[in-house]
């Protein structure tokens, strides 16, 4: 089975916040973070730079882009 967005899942589970949790955070409804997540819907640059962000603030690591969206930025 290969999971979809398998780093950002790892290091929201690092930092200890959930899908409800983050969806509240970037401010979209839990449903809409829960579609993305398993990609049925696509994330925009605004959300992604959110997520990074609180991210690397909770964990202290540099987190770039691509390694927490897989290579999704330029459409893959």
């Amino acid at each position: 089975m290969n999971v979809k967005y398998g780093n950002l899942r790892a290091e929201m589970s690092r930092a200890n916040i959930g899908n409800y949790k983050m969806a509240e955070l970037i401010g979209i409804t839990p449903q809409c973070f829960y579609k993305k997540l398993n990609g049925g819907g696509i994330w925009n640059l605004k959300e992604m730079a959110k997520i990074q962000k609180i991210l690397q603030e909770a964990t202290k690591l540099k987190l770039p882009l691509d390694y927490l969206f897989e290579g999704d930025i330029n459409g893959d």
